[in-house]
């Protein structure tokens, strides 16, 4: 028996429509569209739109932060574009931006040096001490860095903004409380935050308690647990406005 291969050509037609639209049935006014439309600050020191700045910009809003189930800052941070986070256990975390890392990133808090040349030059772990339920935004400056912040800013710039309290739109004194809870079973964390906003029209106080429990990490498959990797984590702040 012979058995025969037979080729044979398939052909597809696209047909594409081409219009003309009249002056009159154009609307008025700038019809750009933008993608995302939000201001941004580390790119230029100052609030610019992330559609108007040359510098490559990611941000993490509030509402990201806390709908990822992060750990902890680092773990806020490791979904972010452009962001590698070196992280070999709960009590660390080093983000590497344009392949450098240590004191060759900046981080910034609220525009605060948080790292400088006094910290090695490879990865560190200094990022898990900041809170993430404390924090409002995050953004990101990918390479550039060096031109405004200095030569601790040749792979980039990560700059974290603490939430602020607000001021009362009354007279007297507004208070209002929160807490915040999160259980995760795997690597068996419980954490809680509990904080107290004071505002009037001259002034604002937000402070708060946090503490976290952290377990021991679960390696994969049958090799049990990495012990001892779990810690206890217990922090403050205190923000005011006037």
């Amino acid at each position: 028996d012979v058995m025969g291969i037979r080729y044979f050509t398939l052909l597809v037609l696209v047909l594409v429509s081409c219009g003309f639209v009249s002056a009159q049935d154009h609307p008025a006014g700038d019809s750009t569209i933008f993608l995302k439309e939000e201001v941004v600050i580390t790119a230029q020191r100052m609030e610019a739109n992330s559609s108007a700045v040359a510098e490559a910009v990611v941000t993490a809003t509030r509402a990201e932060i806390v709908r990822l189930p992060s750990l902890n800052t680092p773990d806020a941070m490791s979904s972010m574009a452009g962001v590698w986070m070196q992280k070999t256990n709960h009590g660390g975390g080093s983000p590497f931006i344009r392949g450098l890392t240590g004191y060759y990133t900046l981080i910034l808090t609220d525009g605060i040096r948080f790292n400088n040349s006094t910290f090695r030059s490879g990865p560190n772990q200094y990022l898990v001490t900041v809170d993430q339920s404390t924090l409002q935004r995050i953004e990101v400056l990918r390479g550039q860095g060096s031109v405004q912040y200095g030569s601790d800013a040749i792979g980039g710039v990560a700059q974290l903004f603490f939430r602020e309290p607000e001021f009362a739109n009354q007279e007297g004194l507004q208070t209002t409380g929160r807490l915040y809870a999160q259980y995760m079973n795997h690597d068996m964390e419980y954490a809680g935050r509990a904080e107290v906003e004071l505002g009037s029209k001259k002034f604002g106080v937000l402070g708060g308690i946090g503490y976290k429990q952290l377990g021991d990490i679960h390696a994969g498959g049958d090799l049990g647990t990495l012990s001892p990797t779990g810690f206890d984590e217990f922090s403050w702040d205190v923000k005011t406005k006037v």
